[in-house]
Order: C-alpha cells, then structure tokens, then sequence
C-alpha cells in the first residue's frame, strides 16, 4: 500500500491524469526493485513482474485519502526493514521529482498547478477539509467518539516491513504464501471494497448517522 502527504491527496482526488503517472512510478519502482532482487538471487533469464492495483479514494474514517493497494506477483521478495525504508525513500524523491516537472511543486504558482481551487474554489475547500478530516465550512474537527485518534498524528506506522518519509508511506508487511486462494481472495475483496459498510452505521435520534472506524464512532 501506499499513501500520500495531505497536499498530494487532495491534488490526486480531481486529477485522474496525475493519479495514472504516479502508479506508473509506484509499479515501476517495485517491479525494478523485484528484478534486481530476482538477479541477486541468481536468475539468468528476463524476470517479469505482475500487479494488480486499485485506487482507493477514502479511509476506514470516510475521509478522502486517495492511496493505492496493488497486489504484486513476486516469488523472490525477501524484503527486510531496511529494503522497505529504501523503497519508500526512491518512491517519494521520483514522485517529487516527477511532480516539480510538471510544475507541482512547492514553489509553483497556485493559479496554474490547482486549477480546481481557481475554477470551483467551494469544491476545492470541500475537497482539502475532507483530506484533513474537517467540516468544510467552519474548518473544524468531526464529531469523534471513543479513542479520539487524531488522523494527522498517524502517518507513520511502526509495523515490521512498513516506512514513511516525507508525508509518503509504503506498507507491504502482508504476504500470501503460493496456493492459499481463499487469503488471496479475502485480500482482494478487502482491497475491492466499497467506501461505507451499511452494517456500521447507527442512527441518532437527531437524524445524524454515527459510522464506526477502527474501534471508535464518528458522526
């Protein structure tokens, strides 16, 4: 899987051309890194790599959080910790880099690089509050109950085979062994899956819907 910086998030949600070039980036990377392992590990032939990817443009808390989950074909990862900061580290320079290419980047002028905040600029303050779990008009916090998480405080995980930098996270600590169909397809279903489970969600007596995400509730 892998997530992006806030200010990333909110440009890929409208800009379908973008979110193309940054899986483009996301799947290259990998399979460039599976290929190299493949020859370490003494293959003589052309190693060839297979994915399946799907773009997911929320979060278990309904926010938009466009990132991406790809199921990779890979026989020879063994990758460690240290393969996974490595990763993570390439992934976040090629897309900057990528991005100030194409007049992304942090220094570029707002009128050209967000063309949606210049053009439908409530859709845009709509989009950037969702981003950051916010109430678009008034900018503050959704109603949260139980644990009280703070979404902007979890960018970094500290599972085995997972690393952020730079607002990017990678986590590729879930791995299917050869023939286990019945995980592959619970995988992918998970992956596949709609952005609002019916079976979470709890009517208030004032009309309002509480949904419940990773053990707490949120109206």
């Amino acid at each position: 899987m892998l997530s992006f910086p806030h200010d990333l998030r909110y440009r890929l949600a409208y800009d379908a051309r973008l979110v193309t070039d940054v899986l483009s980036i996301f799947t290259k990377t990998i399979f460039a890194a599976l290929i190299e392992r493949a020859r370490e590990f003494g293959a003589v032939r052309n190693a060839q790599c297979g994915a399946v990817s799907f773009i997911q443009r929320f979060d278990s808390a309904l926010r938009l959080n466009l990132h991406i989950h790809s199921l990779v074909i890979d026989g020879v990862y063994a990758a460690d910790d240290e393969e996974i900061v490595r990763l993570a580290g390439l992934l976040s320079r090629r897309i900057r880099a990528f991005l100030q290419r194409r007049g992304l980047g942090a220094d570029s002028n707002p009128e050209e690089s967000d063309p949606l905040a210049r053009d439908q600029p409530w859709l845009a303050a709509l989009y950037a509050a969702s981003v950051r779990g916010r109430v678009g008009r008034t900018g503050t916090r959704v109603t949260r109950h139980a644990d009280q998480i703070d979404p902007e405080s979890m960018d970094a995980f500290s599972s085995p085979r997972c690393a952020s930098g730079d607002g990017f996270s990678v986590h590729a600590n879930v791995s299917i062994p050869a023939g286990d169909r019945q995980r592959l397809e619970r995988l992918a279903q998970y992956c596949a899956r709609g952005p609002v489970a019916i079976e979470r969600l709890e009517p208030l007596p004032d009309g309002r819907l509480l949904y419940r995400f990773k053990g707490a509730w949120r109206a």
